[in-house]
């Protein structure tokens, strides 16, 4: 039988556990987007950085744009990670007991 402190923590831990599981299906779920170029890259990712869509516009195609769209598609997804990383924290966050207590989530969230 467990002592009602080691009780609660088996508690909490379930509560985390169950809030984890629902962060993560609800990223599933969400989709983030980026442009670059005014739009003439697009990029779209879960919101667990899985990406999902890369859209090039014709312009951009050819072999004298090669530096602008490599340039381009790094900007791109150096934001996309950025935005993907702060929805990831911030729903487990809202999910988690670790919300109400202020608790900063590393970046392997």
């Amino acid at each position: 039988m467990l002592n009602p402190f080691e009780a609660l923590i088996q508690k909490q831990v379930a509560r985390f556990q169950e809030g984890f599981e629902q962060a993560l299906a609800e990223l599933a779920e969400m989709t983030v987007e980026v442009q670059a170029g005014e739009g003439a890259l697009v990029l779209r990712a879960n919101g667990l950085g899985e990406l999902l869509d890369v859209k090039i516009a014709e312009q951009l195609l050819v072999p004298e744009n090669r530096c602008l769209v490599e340039r381009l598609i790094a900007e791109a997804v150096s934001e996309l990670v950025r935005k993907t990383k702060d929805l990831k924290r911030e729903r487990i966050a809202e999910r988690t007991p670790l919300g109400s207590l202020k608790v900063e989530l590393p970046d392997i969230f």
